[in-house]
């Protein structure tokens, strides 16, 4: 078996050079030009998560054994949907029936016992996190940064080399976008890994990894329910883009998310819950107070 470090700097190296290849022909197809709820002003191409579909997806099967060399095989489909609608919307309904697909198949395939009434409740949380990791992809090295320490901590380490060979290109200022292609396909591969641990109680230690993200996205879902807000429409109501709004640079928005996401994997690994749910209650009061007196306010965003 090679070292895990090898299998992180063999799929960030072919991740790298993938996106290289690629981003031309990205910059034809696929260019993202910017508008009112943008936080770029210059257009910038995206779908450049195609690299670490392609390079994770091998690189993973080649490396891992038992049920988890599959699961970004199984997750390919929400990777073509994604790049399609990169390229051309596609309907909503369309996107949830493949989302509700595939995460069936992954609850199905499970390591621990999933009783049938458990599986519709599992579906539409795996499909949350698939939308939560889409809703957060709107500034610079936000979800790809993130992305790097949450799969660090499910032991992917060539899947987590190649996002970071992407990461690199989408630091601020982001030459490239991952769009739905990459955010989707990532939220799937990670709820996939989670299913596959061996206990419910582990798997809620790896999803509250991505508290930050969750939290950001659920609040702000109602929040705008609250206000009689039609939640399907765009907006620019997270906390990470109202910070942006309030002066924050991407660099420093990211930074901070990747940084406590970063966090909560060393709290993880101590395998201490209690000590990780204390972190969390403070991340709650920061983000309250960053929200409250930092960011531009809801209505006004």
């Amino acid at each position: 078996m090679i070292h895990p470090f090898y299998q992180f700097t063999l799929g960030f190296l072919l991740s790298y050079i993938l996106l290289h290849l690629i981003l031309p022909c990205l910059h034809h197809i696929l260019l993202d030009t910017p508008n009112h709820r943008s936080s770029h002003k210059l257009p910038t191409p995206r779908g450049g998560g195609l690299s670490f579909v392609v390079v994770g997806t091998i690189l993973n099967f080649i490396f891992t054994t038992g049920q988890l060399r599959w699961i970004p095989i199984i997750c390919l489909p929400i990777a073509f949907i994604g790049i399609v609608d990169d390229y051309k919307d596609i309907p909503p309904s369309f996107r949830y029936m493949v989302q509700l697909s595939t995460a069936l198949i992954l609850v199905l395939i499970a390591k621990f016992p999933i009783s049938i009434w458990e599986i519709p409740i599992y579906c539409l949380l795996i499909s949350a996190i698939i939308n939560f990791f889409n809703f957060m992809d709107g500034i610079d090295g936000m979800v790809a940064g993130c992305s790097v320490p949450i799969l660090l901590a499910s032991s992917s380490w060539s899947f987590s080399g190649s996002v970071f060979g992407f990461f690199l290109w989408n630091w601020s200022p982001a030459k490239v976008f991952m769009g739905d292609v990459g955010s989707t396909f990532l939220g799937t591969v990670f709820s996939g890994i989670a299913f596959q641990q061996t206990n419910p109680q582990d798997v809620v230690s790896l999803i509250l990894v991505c508290f930050p993200l969750f939290a950001d996205s659920s609040i702000c879902i109602f929040r705008r329910l609250f206000y009689k807000q039609n939640i399907f429409r765009p907006h620019k109501q997270h906390l990470y883009q109202r910070l942006h709004q309030a002066g924050w640079s991407h660099a420093n928005v990211s930074s901070i998310y990747i940084v406590t996401v970063t966090l909560n994997v060393l709290f993880r690994t101590l395998d201490n819950l209690s000590l990780l749910i204390m972190f969390l209650l403070l991340q709650l009061i920061v983000g309250f107070f960053l929200d409250t007196f930092v960011a531009t306010k809801f209505k006004h965003s």
